[in-house]
């Protein structure tokens, strides 16, 4: 009886102090405060961020898309995810999600020389 007493008291103070996420925001801004890297690409329409050093290290990098172009908003509306495939390891596999037959081709740098492919889940 003690144990439950205990864990119902737990849970209460839980529940009294507790903040739901909406009162944090919704937006690039809480990932940037957390080491992410966010970045505004109007041609592919929102904020892209994608977790620390996912450049560095990583085969495949999957961004969060927000329906801004401020990196610094708070509030935007999540749209869905990008993933990001090296163009070493990309083999011409389907990207399903969009219903095309392969990932999109994408040029980062501006060198003109494909880096990654990507694919949306919208």
């Amino acid at each position: 009886m003690r144990k439950i007493i205990v864990l119902l008291i737990a849970v209460l103070l839980v529940a009294l102090f507790a903040q739901p996420v909406a009162a944090q925001g919704n937006g690039p801004a809480q990932l940037v405060k957390a080491g992410w890297l966010c970045l505004p690409f109007p041609s592919l329409g929102g904020v892209y961020c994608m977790p620390p050093g996912a450049f560095i290290s990583s085969e495949t990098v999957t961004a969060r898309i927000f329906d801004t172009l401020d990196p610094t908003a708070s509030e935007a509306a999540f749209l869905g995810t990008a993933m990001f495939v090296r163009t070493d390891l990309y083999n011409g596999q389907p990207c399903p999600q969009q219903g095309l037959a392969s990932y999109i081709p994408l040029d980062f740098t501006g060198d003109g020389v494909t880096d990654f492919y990507g694919c949306w889940h919208r």
